[in-house]
């Protein structure tokens, strides 16, 4: 359990995920703006952490304390299970698999990660889509280690992984490490899923540059691709066929030396 408490104390210290405009990019970015976004998920992080830390002794003991004529079970064995089993239809684009890992009500508004101005009236739908993006710009991901803790009467996993996206990997970048999923299991499914994004490296080598090459090169598409103002991918079917081709030409100029 030490560990995982270090393990999320670390990822508490270079959480966030910055949102920049494309104003932005003609210029230093804007500090304050990341800075603020980055507080504000540390925050939501810590308080997480908090009641991991102050539920799991309690959680503990009533795993520990049952009749001696009961069988015992690994929550968090099964939790994890569940964790993979979601994580491997996450992984191979299939959102309607991953759902059934996953409660009716379940919070994924962390891992989806959109802003208000995009808003999906099911969780399944909001999946689809975000998982549909993530097919369309290449996005490899490679779990590289889970480590299960119970949390209360609940059970939280936490999985590292490793990605490549937007043709990383055939332009010589990346993969980005750094990055955490984060879950909770009750009753054999994930009530709650998210995640804690380094994307420092990935923002500069990826993300930027393209965003800067799409925006000179294709100014009318970039304008359907993100979300007005930002450089926060727009959740749309129209969106997501650029960014499929987009992402293809990219790849091309950055090879052709041209990006």
């Amino acid at each position: 359990m030490d560990d995982l408490r270090t393990l999320v104390r670390d990822e508490m210290a270079r959480a966030g995920s910055p949102s920049y405009s494309f104003d932005d990019l003609g210029r230093r970015r804007d500090r304050k703006r990341r800075y603020q976004r980055i507080a504000a998920g540390v925050v939501g992080i810590a308080v997480f952490v908090a009641a991991l830390l102050v539920v799991t002794a309690a959680g503990s003991l009533d795993r520990t304390t049952r009749p001696a004529d009961q069988p015992t079970v690994n929550l968090d064995a099964a939790a994890e299970e569940v964790v993979l089993g979601f994580l491997d239809a996450y992984t191979a684009f299939d959102a309607q698999k991953a759902m059934t890992f996953v409660a009716e009500d379940a919070d994924l508004s962390s891992l989806i990660d959109v802003s208000p101005q995009q808003q999906f009236p099911t969780n399944a739908e909001a999946l689809s889509l975000r998982l549909s993006l993530l097919q369309a710009v290449g996005n490899e991901t490679t779990v590289t280690s889970c480590e299960a803790a119970p949390f209360g009467s609940d059970t939280s996993v936490i999985c590292d992984y490793v990605f490549h996206v937007l043709g990383s990997d055939q332009i010589g970048r990346g993969p980005f490490s750094g990055s955490s999923f984060v879950f909770t299991v009750r009753d054999g499914a994930i009530v709650r899923a998210g995640a804690i994004r380094k994307l420092d490296k990935f923002d500069r080598q990826m993300w930027e540059p393209f965003a800067e090459w799409v925006s000179s090169t294709y100014p009318k598409d970039a304008a359907v691709m993100y979300v007005d103002g930002t450089l926060e991918a727009r959740f749309s079917l129209e969106s997501i066929r650029l960014w499929e081709r987009h992402t293809r030409d990219y790849v091309k100029a950055v090879q052709q030396g041209t990006a």
